[in-house]
């Protein structure tokens, strides 16, 4: 199955003679960081996820190459 964001390859294998069927998901990749203040604290964002129908905090994230983050989150 083929998605905008990732990929879906259904195998079959051989594991140690017998037939077993592998999902595999393929990703272009993503970049994360854990932004650190000062006094240690650390800081998140606040994404609303759809499979939880509910927004979540998280590290800052992006998908490597998107228009948003060309080349990955790079921070000096």
């Amino acid at each position: 199955m083929m998605g905008h964001i990732i990929h879906v390859c259904v195998d079959q294998i051989d594991l140690a003679g017998k037939k077993k069927i592998r999902e595999v998901v393929l990703h272009s990749g993503a970049s994360a960081i854990v932004p650190v203040t000062q006094n240690g604290g650390i800081i998140f964002v606040k994404q609303y996820r759809y499979p939880v129908q509910q927004a979540l905090l998280e590290i800052p994230a992006g998908k490597n190459g998107s228009r948003r983050n060309p080349g990955g989150l790079r921070f000096s």
